[in-house]
């Protein structure tokens, strides 16, 4: 133990000796302390705002905005036309009416990847709501959280090439009838002709060409030229029969069908009155037009369905078309199906009949020869049209003929401009009895001329080289159409401080308002007056007033009534064609009741009935035989244009109080004809009498006739 520790004790000295001395210890220098280390810490977007702004975006669709919130991963993968599409296709298998979504939560999956939770909801024209809960990627780029977009974005069932695919069953069209029953329109089996010329022999090509002349109802040179498009081998249409127009000829069909140059297709079609009856009112189907496929894609219909795009047909697509039962499916890319996702019944279609007597409406059509004319004739109780002709009319089962001369198009009935001219003279009438400023046995001298402040009218005596009618009562005045009493009621209201008492009485008349009748009427034009001119050439139907037909006979129809204003309809019932409880039935509906009492109105009539019944009645000498209750109205309306005739007006209606006939209100004008006794006149006699005897009594010839519904050879026609 001992040796240990002198071991011990000997190392320790040696140690010591081998460091040296102790070394001066220096002075330490004051610690200053060193700077706090800066740490800056950027904390990401809230990923909500990029996702509510593209939702937003989706919402609206407003694509651009879509786009341009994508990641550059995204638009790398997919143009801005291709996501459009995608879209597009989507909606339209979808329905869609509309979208909504709530954001329900986010995380961000590393610094420069997010996810935002969300619920969207479709509102769809026809599959109800459909609703999904999603996730929506984000990439952050230059600090803005960019959408890293797939089309889950739209469905979470849209991965891997999977698509929407709308399944459509659509329902049968219904019919278009008149009153009575006879279809103006229907769904008729047919067949589509077409030929391959490199397949028919040179030996047979005369033969062909005039047997289906024949049987399309064209000319051999249509034919020809419809055969003659493209190379040889190309199946060319030449037109579309019904199958009993198809096997009258059914020898020839079946001989070119074998031969293989014939090609004979079945379809359903939609087949119209031979030559056109109401066609202005029934309206016709045509293709889907390109700038509306979307939204009818959107309603569910097949992208090769015919759409109603004028007349009743427009009107009453809804029940016409019916609803065409729908699946909604998710498929694979070959087609296959994953997924049902949604699903509507059909809903069976409708047929519509009409208020039209299709007898009376044709022979009304067959008695116009070449004049642009228009014609309505109305139940004066209820409103019901039973006539709306509109001439030059168009074939609906050749729509070619829209595009001849003098627009065939257009209704002249309902959506006409003319100015009315004398027609007008009963509103003025009542205005001024209303107003109290003359009375029906007030008396004016009706001479050729009026002169106010250096401005000079003219009676239509003057310049038809007639005696002027000398003294007369405003009754009288309205017999014989006196300009001068009606030039001189617009100026005395204008004086005594009754500025717009005319305009106000027009308007409730209905003028320069729609009618609402179903087809649409133009609403004319009907402006306040500015002076006591003005008004003067307003109350004798000049001045800028524009009118037409409809509007026309649904006030005289009111005068005849004794002052109800209906709404003119050309819809009796639409009947779903499985034949259930009708989902319409018409029943007459009041626009509103003249502003004028039963005494005034009375007065009107009068006068009305004087025009057709006094010996002096400007239309008397055309009425002359006809039996029955009748008023009317002549009417020869200026233009305003130099070198053009007047247009030539007739109103009027019938109080016979026939239980078993209704009263009719009648309207006509003749553009461009010239006088309304002359052409109007003469047409409402003819109305009246083929009315009134079921259609045996055609009511005389017309002027512009060598026998009842023969044109002369000799017909004027209307200047251009």
């Amino acid at each position: 133990m001992k040796r240990l520790l002198l071991v011990f004790l000997s190392l320790s000295l040696l140690l010591v000796a081998c460091k040296g001395p102790t070394p001066t210890v220096a002075p330490q220098p004051t610690p200053t302390g060193l700077p706090t280390a800066q740490i800056s810490v950027s904390e990401a977007p809230n990923p909500e705002a990029a996702a509510k702004a593209f939702l937003e975006a989706a919402k609206t669709e407003d694509y651009e905005t879509m786009y341009g919130l994508l990641s550059q991963g995204a638009q790398a993968g997919i143009s801005q036309q291709d996501m459009v599409k995608t879209y597009m296709d989507s909606y339209g298998a979808l329905t869609f009416a509309g979208m909504e979504y709530e954001l329900r939560s986010f995380a961000i999956l590393n610094p420069n990847a997010a996810q935002v939770a969300y619920t969207i909801i479709y509102l769809t024209n026809r599959l109800g709501k459909i609703s999904r809960d999603s996730l929506l990627n984000l990439s952050l780029e230059g600090g803005e959280w960019k959408v890293a977009w797939s089309p889950t974005a739209i469905l979470p069932e849209l991965v891997n090439g999977r698509s929407l695919k709308l399944d459509i069953d659509p329902s049968a069209r219904g019919n278009i009838y008149d009153k009575n029953g006879n279809a103006l329109v229907a769904q008729v089996k047919a067949v589509q002709l077409s030929v391959r010329r490199d397949l028919l022999p040179a030996d047979e090509q005369a033969y062909f060409v005039s047997m289906m002349a024949n049987l399309c109802g064209i000319t051999e040179a249509r034919v020809s030229t419809l055969m003659n498009v493209g190379n040889l081998d190309w199946k060319n249409p030449i037109c579309q029969v019904s199958q009993e127009q198809a096997q009258r000829f059914q020898t020839d069909l079946d001989f070119y069908a074998r031969g293989g140059s014939l090609l004979i297709d079945e379809s359903v079609t939609r087949s119209y009155a031979a030559g056109g009856v109401a066609e202005h009112a029934v309206g016709f189907v045509h293709p889907i037009p390109a700038d509306q496929a979307e939204r009818y894609k959107r309603l569910g219909y097949s992208p090769d369905a015919l759409v109603g795009v004028d007349g009743l047909e427009a009107w009453g697509e809804t029940y016409l078309n019916g609803l065409p039962g729908l699946t909604l499916r998710v498929v694979e890319p070959d087609g296959q199906t994953v997924t049902n996702i949604a699903s509507a019944e059909k809903v069976v279609s409708a047929s519509i009949t009409t208020t039209i007597d299709s007898e009376l409406q044709t022979r009304i059509q067959n008695s116009l020869a070449d004049y642009r004319a228009a014609v309505a004739v109305m139940e004066k109780e209820t409103g019901r049209v039973i006539a709306l002709v509109s001439n030059p009319g168009f074939d609906q089962n050749n729509l070619a003929t829209l595009n001849e001369e003098n627009q065939p198009a257009l209704n002249r009935a309902t959506q006409g401009a003319y100015p009315l001219g004398s027609v007008f003279k009963p509103i003025a009438m009542a205005t001024a009895l209303e107003a109290g400023i003359y009375r029906a046995d007030s008396v004016l001298n009706c001479s050729h001329t009026w002169e106010k402040d250096g401005w000079t009218g003219y009676d239509w005596t003057y310049w038809s080289e007639l005696p002027a009618s000398g003294p007369l009562t405003l009754e009288e005045g309205l017999m014989r159409s006196c300009n001068i009493w009606f030039y001189e009621i617009g100026w005395q209201l204008w004086q005594l401080n009754y500025k717009s008492d005319l305009y106000d009485m027009a308007k409730a008349f209905g003028l320069g308002e729609r009618t609402g009748i179903e087809v649409g009427s133009f609403p004319g034009k009907l402006e306040m007056p500015t002076d006591a001119f003005t008004n003067s050439q307003l109350a004798i139907g000049q001045s800028t007033l524009q009118s037409n037909p409809i509007q026309v006979v649904d006030y005289l129809g009111a005068i005849g009534n004794d002052g109800t204003l209906y709404r003119p309809t050309l819809v009796e019932k639409i009947t779903p064609i499985d034949g259930s409880t009708d989902v319409y039935s018409f029943s007459p509906e009041v626009r509103r009741n003249l502003p004028v009492s039963l005494q005034n109105l009375q007065d009107i009539q009068d006068g009305m009935i004087m025009v057709m019944r006094n010996p002096s009645g400007t239309a008397a000498h055309v009425m002359r035989g006809l039996k029955g209750n009748i008023a009317g109205k002549t009417g020869t309306a200026q233009t305003g244009i130099p070198g053009m005739d007047e247009h030539a007006w007739f109103g009027g209606y019938t109080f016979n109080n026939n239980p078993n006939l209704p009263d009719i209100a009648i309207a006509i004008v003749f553009e461009n004809a010239g006088e309304g006794a002359d052409y109007g006149a003469p047409l409402f006699r003819r109305i009246v009498s083929l009315y009134y005897s079921n259609y045996k009594d055609p009511g005389g010839t017309m002027p512009w006739e060598d026998a009842p519904y023969v044109p002369s050879t000799e017909t004027p026609t209307p200047e251009s």
